[in-house]
């Protein structure tokens, strides 16, 4: 069975609008990539649990997280080596020990 969803952004940097609106519309998940104008890699614990919390009382399913990866300049060894990819390890993990079922790098 195939659900419908929709990359928040592509309605609203405005996570709480987008979840509305996805709502409105009928779908079934939501794929993460820019939120509050921050990359998912950027956002804070508070904004995870934020997101969590909107798409757990709209009943949507997080589907996939896409992630930065290899969109940093290549010149920045700390930025490609450490923060960006670690991040995007840890909310990868976060999010599928909440079922979400795919991780986009």
């Amino acid at each position: 069975m195939f659900k419908l969803g929709v990359i928040t952004d592509e309605i609203s940097q405005n996570v709480e609008k987008a979840v509305e609106v996805s709502t409105q519309l009928g779908l079934d998940c939501i794929e993460l990539r820019g939120c509050w104008n921050k990359n998912i890699k950027d956002l804070t614990d508070l904004g995870v649990r934020r997101i969590k919390q909107l798409a757990a009382s709209a009943s949507l399913e997080v589907v996939c997280l896409a992630s930065p990866f290899f969109k940093c300049h290549i010149t920045n060894q700390t930025e490609v080596q450490e923060h960006s990819f670690l991040k995007s390890i840890f909310l990868a993990e976060e999010a599928l020990r909440h079922r979400s079922s795919l991780f986009m790098l």
